[in-house]
């Protein structure tokens, strides 16, 4: 296999998280994170130290990844609505179809139960939900939202809902996950707002 002598860290790990997501933790080796970004599995080794090292370290990425999308959202200047329901309602890359849900699921096992991967999963959940509640007090501040409800509360609601709809498409949904997630944050921001 020819090698790309140039390929950073960085892209290496996103690539890996997106075979990941394909296959899932469980089947996915150092030889298909390979053919994806064109080394080979022991350059991955050399430069990773193990398959598992290899997966915290694209679970790490990921984190950085969502900051770097959560700065990119917030230069649109979106109204603090606009923002809530586009960032509810991202479907990242690797993420579009049942079957890569399903794989997801293998990966939320071990963020739950490994000890390296579970304070790397935990720090994106609090990421995503400290934004959730800062435009929610942009929609109270900006009098749009009720002063009466409880933002932790929504936060709390807003991530549970997420999870709960991406579960309900999977089963029952109907169109793409984003139009299903869109159409459910819209109808949920119906009844809370003023």
């Amino acid at each position: 296999m020819a090698q790309k002598k140039n390929i950073d860290d960085h892209s290496v790990l996103e690539k890996a998280m997106l075979v990941i997501s394909e296959q899932g933790p469980e089947k996915f080796t150092l030889s298909d994170i390979g053919k994806a970004v064109g080394l080979a599995p022991a350059t991955l080794l050399q430069r990773f130290g193990s398959k598992q090292q290899l997966l915290i370290l694209a679970a790490k990425q990921a984190n950085i990844k969502l900051r770097s999308d959560l700065d990119e959202l917030r230069k649109k200047k979106l109204t603090w609505n606009q923002e809530l329901i586009h960032l509810l309602s991202a479907v990242p890359e690797g993420f579009g179809s049942r079957q890569d849900i399903a794989n997801s699921l293998g990966v939320l096992k071990l963020d739950m139960t490994d000890p390296n991967l579970h304070p790397v999963a935990r720090h994106l959940f609090e990421s995503l939900r400290q934004r959730i509640q800062e435009l929610l007090q942009e929609g109270q501040s900006s009098n749009q939202l009720e002063t009466s409800v409880d933002i932790n509360t929504i936060t709390w609601e807003l991530d549970a809902l997420r999870h709960g709809l991406v579960i309900q498409w999977t089963l029952s949904g109907k169109g793409t996950l984003k139009k299903w997630l869109e159409k459910g944050f819209n109808d949920y921001f119906e009844r809370i707002k003023k």
